[in-house]
């Protein structure tokens, strides 16, 4: 059976329940693959790694897991963490160099009184005009 990871980068505190609605969807359509097509989704969240100390970097380990991932899923709000960053950055050039993962971003839209930080702006920026991939957005999952 062919097994093809899908790692999951937010922030956990803007999106907890979210994150948890995506690993859910992931594992109802792996049931469904798995009889239909002997294919494994396994969704990857780094709340479900061991939260054992790491010798070095606890971020080592969740940025092997996206070299070794599939597909990734960037979901962003208002704010892009510095680790969530750093997972795209990780991504990114892993993607460069062997055509994986592909990198899915996806951003919440924003209601009346809600404001992205200027980080967040920027990558937006960035995304869209020095890699040019437009980003994509979404109300609810």
């Amino acid at each position: 059976m062919k097994t093809i990871k899908i790692f999951l980068a937010s922030s956990i505190v803007e999106f907890e329940r979210e994150r948890e609605q995506i690993e859910n969807f992931i594992r109802n359509v792996s049931d469904d693959f798995e009889e239909r097509h002997n294919i494994k989704l396994k969704p990857v969240l780094c709340e479900n790694f061991d939260p054992a100390m790491a010798n070095g970097r606890k971020q080592e380990e969740y940025n092997e897991e996206i070299r070794n991932s599939e597909m990734i899923f960037f979901i962003f709000f208002t704010k892009i963490g510095e680790f969530t960053r750093e997972e795209f950055d990780v991504a990114f050039s892993h993607f460069r160099e062997f055509d994986k993962p592909k990198i899915y971003t996806y951003f919440k839209e924003l209601s009346d009184g809600e404001t992205m930080e200027e980080s967040l702006v920027k990558f937006m920026d960035t995304l869209d005009n020095a890699l040019t991939h437009y980003h994509s957005m979404f109300s609810h999952i």
